[in-house]
């Protein structure tokens, strides 16, 4: 009986400790994603001083492109035939990289969206038009 109390106290002591470091390293890892949450977070008075074009040397003013109109500027009627299936934005964005040579990180500051995503959606694009234009 004496053996059995001990024992539990000494699982209990061992499971409060575990549980105690447990709580420790996941209120660090909560606090410090806030912590990079805050330094990334621009107070909005802030946010019409700041202009991301100047930096990536870009003009975000740009015309709104008509997207319908991009198989105009194709000759090959095959190739124009097949973009035209593309929906709006997709045609808009193989103009702005292609036509007016933006890089993908250009790219993402026009859209508002990561440089990750115009590639992905960039080579998602260019194999939707490859497997069309295999058939």
């Amino acid at each position: 009986m004496k053996r059995s109390a001990e024992t539990y106290k000494a699982v209990e002591k061992a499971f409060c400790a575990y549980i105690k470091i447990v709580i420790t390293r996941s209120s660090w890892g909560y606090f410090r994603a806030q912590y990079k949450h805050f330094n990334r977070t621009i107070p909005l008075e802030e946010v019409e001083e700041i202009n991301l074009c100047a930096e990536a040397d870009i003009d975000i003013n740009i015309p709104v492109f008509n997207g319908d109109k991009l198989d105009e500027y194709i000759e090959n009627e095959i190739l124009s035939a097949v973009i035209s299936t593309l929906n709006s934005k997709d045609k808009q964005l193989l103009y702005i990289k292609y036509y007016e040579n933006k890089t993908d990180y250009q790219l993402s500051l026009i859209f508002g969206v990561t440089q990750q995503s115009i590639t992905e959606r960039k080579n998602r694009i260019l194999k939707k038009l490859k497997n069309r234009f295999q058939i």
